[in-house]
């Protein structure tokens, strides 16, 4: 896949999966308490939190990333192939696997949905600004380690792929909360 097309694919998954938990920030409160009935469930307000959380920590990793490989691209040649993405696609699906995130991760419950809709909307934006900074394949020459079902290293965009599918992976549990609690009221 070409580096242009990789970046294509991260921004339609971006927009998609961050649209819904924008919109979902503004739900009422009683909705954004809605969990699924079983030990630990967090609320959708909590998914919501998670995703700003996580994706505050994969951005920070992706924007030294970012300028690691624009430095490299100053001295080295790179290909504009940046490897395929779908491997990553899994991620997005809730259940499929089990991972506990660090504490750094975990909702406290500390945002207001308003708070949590402006994080996640910067970084919307701050994703696509990185992404416009490795446009030509430069991403290519800088891989991170991802322990997240041991992925292994991942090159930036593969990374915000990562992301993207990760946030997605919320997005899904949300509907799913919201797809029984529909169920329970009908």
């Amino acid at each position: 896949m070409k580096a242009q097309e990789a970046i294509e694919k991260i921004q339609h998954s971006l927009h998609a999966a961050y649209t819904f938990a924008v919109d979902r920030c503004s739900e009422p409160a009683d909705v954004l308490a809605l969990k699924l009935h079983c030990e630990g469930a967090w609320t959708i307000l909590e998914h919501l939190e998670h995703i700003y959380l996580a994706s505050s920590f994969l951005l920070l990793t992706l924007e030294k990333s970012v300028a690691k490989a624009l430095k490299r691209a100053q001295l080295r040649d790179y290909s504009k192939e940046v490897g395929e993405l779908d491997a990553l696609d899994e991620i997005s699906q809730p259940r499929l696997f089990e991972w506990h995130p660090p504490q750094h991760m975990i909702p406290r419950n500390s945002l207001s949905a308003a708070e949590i809709q402006e994080k996640l909307q910067d970084q919307e934006q701050h994703l696509l600004r990185l992404l416009a900074k490795v446009a030509d394949g430069q991403g290519n020459l800088c891989k991170v380690r991802m322990s997240v079902r041991d992925l292994g290293h991942l090159n930036v965009y593969q990374w915000a792929y990562f992301l993207t599918q990760h946030a997605k992976h919320h997005v899904n549990y949300i509907a799913l909360i919201l797809q029984k609690s529909n169920n329970l009221e009908g």
